[in-house]
């Protein structure tokens, strides 16, 4: 056995030069068979928290380092498959540690190599989620090693993370936050920095050569999208559907306004039978007036006879022209003329009247 590291729940990984597995605490049992399968000897491995312990990175002492997946499928099925593989950036092994998406690799060298203070002592930070969807491989500029960190001309010896919750509780509610601290090793001492690390994400590493991506390797819009609050996506939400809600309830009113606004627009939304049977009206009162001369043969109104009222009776006339009225809108066109000749016809009989009629 070369160490023991936490797991998920009451779980403990173990690991040895060429295996690794899960004893359950409970059952005191090893669940699931070691996964196995590498050359050279593990030098250190690292659980992926994130993926609630069911991602595996080991560190082999030939500085490959290689991930392994124990659990797949929606049922959950315990296996053993080998993922990915990291790139080459270094020729000696790495401790690990997994925080945020990200694996935090050391360059350390063993107790048998020569020479070590020669080597690079920079720590990597591995981004998961490029490596993963394989966006990181290609022509353009990878996004495999999301941060190298140097600290010549000092070399680090060791590093270590550590990771506390701070905030205000009481005994109704409590609120914190995760702070994460990592802890540097050099020959003279120990400094603790603070971690500032954003979950890696697919998005993040967008910029894969081999896909036609752009040459910064940005993610795209869905990278934009990471950086919007989410109070601002769903003040933008809220304004477009107020926008919406204002241009259909002005829409309606409109609509209403040129169907009931009494003029000519709203003949629009009659339907065909309603049209057909005014026009049917007209036809028929058309013939009726020609066949008692309310069209065509305009008469003028009796006259009463001499000695009776001096003013003649005109409500003959009255009726003439409310038949003419009831015509509608094609008869209005010979008024005119029909109104002419019956100026002409009274100035005729007044002429003819005897003096003093008219008082």
């Amino acid at each position: 056995m070369r160490g023991l590291l936490r797991a998920q729940g009451q779980q403990v990984l173990f690991y040895s030069s060429h295996s690794f597995g899960f004893v359950s605490l409970a059952q005191v049992d090893v669940s699931t068979p070691p996964c196995t399968g590498w050359n050279s000897p593990v030098f250190d491995i690292a659980p992926d928290p994130q993926s609630s312990y069911n991602r595996v990175i080991l560190s082999l002492s030939d500085g490959d380092v290689l991930v392994f997946t124990t659990v797949s499928g929606k049922n959950k099925e315990k296996t053993c498959d080998l993922t990915m593989k990291f790139p080459r950036v270094a020729s000696l092994p790495f401790r690990l540690h997994s925080a945020r998406g990200h694996a935090i690799g050391l360059p350390t060298p063993s107790e048998s190599t020569k020479q070590p203070q020669d080597y690079n002592r920079d720590l990597y930070f591995f981004n998961m989620a490029a490596m993963e969807t394989g966006s990181g491989f290609g022509s353009s500029g990878s996004r495999n090693v999301a941060l190298q960190a140097s600290f010549e001309p000092r070399q680090l010896q060791g590093f270590d993370m550590l990771s506390t919750s701070v905030g205000s509780s009481s005994s109704m509610s409590s609120s914190s936050t995760s702070k994460t601290h990592i802890a540097l090793r050099f020959g003279e001492g120990i400094e603790l920095y603070e971690l500032t690390l954003k979950t890696a994400s697919a998005s993040l590493g967008g910029g894969g050569g081999g896909s036609g991506g752009s040459s910064d390797g940005g993610g795209g819009f869905a990278s934009w999208l990471d950086w919007i609050p989410k109070f601002g996506i769903f003040g933008m939400t809220l304004i477009g559907v107020v926008i919406w809600n204002i241009r259909k309830v002005t829409g309606s009113k409109q609509n209403q306004s040129s169907a009931g606004g009494g003029g000519l627009e709203g003949l629009d939304g009659l339907d065909d039978d309603f049209l057909q049977k005014l026009r049917e009206k007209k036809r028929n009162k058309a013939a009726s007036d020609k066949k008692t001369g309310g069209d065509d043969d305009f008469s003028m109104p009796d006259l009463p006879s001499r000695g009776a009222d001096k003013a003649p009776d005109v409500s003959g006339l009255s009726d003439s022209l409310g038949s003419l009225g009831d015509l509608g809108l094609g008869g209005v066109g010979d008024l005119k003329d029909q109104l002419g000749a019956m100026r002409a016809e009274m100035d005729q009989l007044r002429a003819s009247m005897p003096a003093g009629f008219d008082d």
